[in-house]
């Protein structure tokens, strides 16, 4: 039985597929002094070079990270699992892997049958944080790798805070609540280690840095692609549109752009 954040995030995805590869997969980021292609990289490069490994991706959407793996480790076993039929699907036909259709609660693996478990902007949407940590460690092998991509703090942004003030009014006018994503606690960072102190070791989490310059019309097509905004009806999601157009003029800078700084984090643990 799906909660009513999963029925909302498989209604997303449902009409989305593909959205989350597009927003993160082409959009450089700065990690640990590197400059690298995306925050999908830096998953890439958590794993060790060469030999042939097992490797779980997480809520592996359209597989975009499964795709880059093939081509940085040829010689390992790709399996993703997601439970948006829609986004496995979207796969595209060079990702050469195993997809499974189901939830990161009860992964459909045998105890200690995957080397590395990767996940990309993910976990942090899923509830019961503490069962999803328990399955993923129950699946790894000792000393494992853990590598996962999950949402950080904000850096200040006048034209994100813009966004976010105009969001809250809509959705507080919502007549039903909207759901929660996730239960919070990945976005913690004491939470997050408490939570995997049980099952990992050598637990580092690191941010990921990165800022676009963008129009006003770009940046609100970003937005387009979060979930928030799609609680909203189309009706309301149109006059949010031109409420935020005309209120973030006030922070478009002389080249006629708006700087939208994002961070996001890395978390790396390996099994105890």
């Amino acid at each position: 039985m799906y909660s009513d954040a999963e029925r909302f995030l498989l209604d997303f995805h449902q009409r989305q597929p593909g959205v989350t590869a597009h927003a993160f997969g082409g959009l450089p980021v700065s990690f640990r002094g590197q400059q690298l292609a995306s925050s999908y990289a830096v998953l890439v490069q958590s794993l060790p070079a060469g030999g042939a490994l097992t490797v779980l991706d997480v809520g592996c959407g359209n597989g975009h990270l499964l795709g880059l793996l093939a081509q940085a480790h040829p010689a390992s076993r790709l399996v993703g699992v997601d439970f948006s039929l829609a986004e496995l699907r979207a796969a595209a036909p060079p990702v050469r892997a195993w997809v499974a259709a189901a939830r990161a609660q009860a992964l459909p693996l045998r105890d200690a049958s995957v080397d590395a478990a990767l996940s990309h902007m993910a976990l942090m949407l899923m509830n019961d944080a503490r069962q999803v940590v328990q399955d993923i460690a129950r699946v790894l092998v000792p000393r494992g790798v853990l590598a996962a991509v999950v949402g950080g703090p904000r850096p200040p942004s006048p034209a994100f805070d813009t966004y976010l003030t105009i969001l809250r009014r809509h959705l507080a006018a919502l007549p039903v609540p909207a759901p929660r994503l996730g239960d919070g606690s990945f976005f913690k960072e004491d939470v997050l280690r408490e939570l995997l102190a049980p099952h990992f070791t050598g637990i580092s989490i690191d941010p990921i840095t990165m800022e676009e310059r963008l129009t006003p019309e770009a940046a609100w097509a970003g937005y387009e692609r979060m979930y928030d905004i799609h609680h909203l009806a189309p009706g309301a999601r149109d006059a949010f549109r031109q409420e935020y157009l005309s209120a973030v003029r006030t922070h478009v800078e002389a080249d006629g752009l708006l700087a939208i700084p994002q961070q996001l984090r890395c978390v790396r643990a390996r099994r105890r």
